[in-house]
């Protein structure tokens, strides 16, 4: 059995951690009072660890040690090829029908835009279940 690190339940010492970082915060001027007041009695209140990191997720360092950012997503390289592609291929058109006045040149750009968008989608969908399940 697996157990999710960011389920688990926190102490006095944790909270007190974060209470420390969002001070800092509050003194660097990332947050003005009202929000440093409002998260400290969160934290304060907080029972799990993900309760906690919720509270720096729009933060930079510091922050303790167990709201470490969030992994970023990263496109693969046929994600970011398909976007190229996608992002070129309209402009590209557009000059092609303006030299050639063959406006039926624009269908494949629509064309292209449903078959990758279509494609992506579904991928990411598919990713986002997989990293539930």
């Amino acid at each position: 059995m697996t157990r999710d690190p960011q389920a688990l339940r926190v102490g006095d010492s944790e909270r007190d951690q974060a209470v420390d970082a969002l001070a800092a915060h509050h003194a660097a001027g990332r947050i003005d009072f009202a929000a440093y007041e409002d998260r400290a009695a969160a934290a304060l209140n907080a029972g799990h660890r993900d309760e906690l990191c919720a509270l720096f997720a729009d933060l930079p360092d510091p922050r303790p040690p167990y709201a470490e950012k969030a992994p970023t997503a990263k496109t693969s390289s046929a994600g970011r090829a398909a976007a190229w592609a996608a992002g070129a291929v309209w402009p590209l058109t557009l000059v092609i029908v303006l030299l050639t006045g063959v406006w039926q040149l624009v269908l494949i750009p629509v064309a292209f835009t449903a078959v990758t968008g279509v494609s992506l989608r579904s991928h990411r969908r598919t990713r986002r279940r997989r990293d539930r399940g």
